[in-house]
């Protein structure tokens, strides 16, 4: 079960790191225009880089012989990351940002419910990952080959998601041509 959620996790940070440091100005305009911080484009390549890094070190902890401890801090430092997007984006919510592009680099995802919840659930679910790793369950550790290939295609279908609905809900005129 935790290897599905860090797969997940991991590779919804790494789209958005990698959007984030490819588009850092993009990213940095959509946040100033929520109206409650004004990031430059270099503090969100920065942002960018650190996603990129925890994705990395969650992709590590799956592959690798990690301690528990290590995966279960990766994990912890992602909840609370994901946790905090969704309470930024709530606030920007409530201030009147709803239907502004998010600037999570995740498509064309706007301040709204649908990028709260992913948020939320997102960082729940790593949190309560992290929390089943420290604890040493055995659910994080799937031993059979099955497991591991629906934890991949798990994760590829989540991430695609992610990119592929908020895009479909953008009106046909807010889209680039």
């Amino acid at each position: 079960m935790s290897v599905i959620v860090w797969l997940v996790v991991a590779g919804v940070l790494a789209v958005s790191g990698t959007q984030h440091i490819r588009r850092p100005a993009h990213a940095s305009r959509a946040v100033r225009a929520h109206g409650l911080v004004s990031p430059s484009p270099a503090a969100i390549t920065g942002l960018g880089i650190a996603e990129v890094a925890l994705a990395a070190g969650l992709l590590g902890a799956v592959v690798g012989s990690w301690s528990s401890a290590v995966t279960a801090s990766l994990g912890g430092a992602s909840a609370a990351y994901l946790l905090a997007c969704g309470a930024y984006l709530f606030a920007s919510w409530r201030r009147g940002a709803a239907g502004l592009d998010c600037g999570c680099g995740l498509g064309a995802s706007l301040v709204g419910g649908w990028a709260i919840t992913r948020a939320v659930v997102l960082g729940a679910l790593a949190g309560l990952a992290a929390i089943v790793t420290a604890t040493g369950s055995e659910l994080a550790r799937p031993a059979l080959v099955a497991e591991w290939a629906v934890a991949v295609l798990a994760s590829a279908a989540c991430v695609g998601l992610a990119l592929l609905l908020p895009a479909v809900r953008v009106p046909a005129e807010g889209r680039k041509a």
